[in-house]
């Protein structure tokens, strides 16, 4: 009984773990994406953006214009804008690749065989949204596209469903996977003037050169002509807290809930705000909030929603949030939540579930700066188990 409970007391320093887990979760992103959908014969591993501004947006590197250029615009299936800097993917064999990005309008140009790609810009001979079938017919592909004939375009997008396209360009339809009360992207973006939503697309490209302060310019000139804008300042709360601007990015992300309550991002940034300062209470309710409009796309929210809770002793909760992180996270960006999980389940009295989260853990994060303790956290837990613990 006394290495029992010397092996439990181990096993609950698992908290200090998850503390510094959230102090190094937020120092990565500062701000989170959803996760990308379960693929469908796709390979990329990136979370892409998802439909709103890329959150915590990383800089790129322009990419040469290699292959054979194609054109043409996605659209969502039931009319909500397309974001900016969707991923076109090259779909061969089961095989895809990413040879394009669309532009705010959904406009794209693309490179098949090319490695790369390059953003749209919207032109005047651009088909646009709600035009007729004959003003929205791509422009003549270049010569070369016939070899592509057994390839397919798709466009990338957590939480849609792609249909796969003709590869000389036209049309790509995405189709939501799951009905949520919240959005992703804003409704007040299709009421933005032409001069605000052109400071809001500048920012987006600042944003991914690593340009925050200039990118945050931009931003304020767009909330300035447009108040209403929740987009543009959920971006300039994200441009505010890669300068650790915290105040002034908190007060960016409240007017984005002003202006639109059920836009799920600022929910999401105030709650890894709050939990990086480690105010769980207000962690608890903005992630509670965010993952009701939204429950299928930020597996993040759910994991830092389960620490949270944890914190405050909400063990059901904790316990419930760490799996739905699990359940929705299908390419494992959060491996964490099997650490919490077993936390949680030691406080429950769980050993054999616990030991079986903390295997799964070190199986999927065997690099991790904590994955040894964990190991031999695990190996503790395996010894109360065979001394007869349950």
């Amino acid at each position: 009984m006394v290495a029992f409970e010397k092996g439990l007391a181990v096993l609950r320093k698992l908290n200090t773990s998850l503390l510094l887990a959230v102090y190094c979760l937020i120092a990565r992103s500062q701000t989170t994406t959803p996760s990308p959908a379960a693929p469908q014969a796709q390979t990329t591993t990136s979370a892409p953006p998802a439909p709103t501004a890329p959150t915590g947006a990383q800089p790129v590197q322009p990419l040469p214009r290699v292959g054979t250029p194609v054109s043409g615009r996605i659209v969502i299936d039931d009319g909500t804008p397309v974001p900016p800097h969707v991923a076109i993917q090259q779909v061969c064999n089961n095989n895809a690749q990413t040879v394009g990005y669309a532009d705010s309008d959904g406009h794209f140009d693309a490179w098949l065989g090319g490695n790369s790609a390059t953003m749209a810009t919207a032109s005047e001979s651009s088909p646009r949204f709600g035009a007729s079938a004959s003003e929205n017919t791509a422009r003549a592909p270049a010569a070369g596209v016939e070899r592509y004939n057994s390839c397919r375009l798709q466009a990338l997008l957590p939480g849609y469903r792609s249909d796969l396209a003709d590869p000389r360009g036209g049309l790509v339809v995405l189709h939501r996977l799951a009905n949520t009360e919240g959005s992703l992207i804003s409704i007040t973006s299709l009421r933005a003037p032409e001069a605000a939503r052109k400071s809001y697309e500048r920012g987006i490209q600042l944003l991914l050169r690593n340009k925050p302060s200039e990118a945050a310019l931009a931003f304020e000139k767009a909330v300035g002509g447009y108040p209403a804008y929740a987009d543009a300042w959920l971006a300039l709360g994200r441009a505010k807290m890669q300068q650790s601007s915290i105040e002034p990015a908190r007060e960016a992300f409240l007017k984005a809930i002003s202006a639109d309550e059920k836009l799920v991002g600022p929910y999401v940034e105030l709650g890894l705000l709050s939990a990086g300062l480690l105010d769980w209470r207000n962690a608890s309710e903005y992630l509670d909030r965010a993952t009701q409009l939204d429950p299928a796309d930020y597996p993040q929210a759910w994991y830092v929603l389960a620490v949270a809770n944890y914190n405050l002793k909400k063990y059901e909760a904790a316990e419930r949030s760490a799996r739905e992180s699990l359940r929705h996270d299908s390419r494992h960006h959060f491996p964490r939540a099997n650490y919490l999980l077993a936390l949680v389940l030691v406080e429950k009295q769980d050993y054999r579930g616990a030991a079986d989260h903390l295997k799964a853990y070190v199986e999927l994060a065997p690099s991790e700066p904590d994955a040894q303790t964990a190991r031999s956290q695990l190996n503790q837990l395996m010894i109360l188990l065979s001394s007869g613990a349950r």
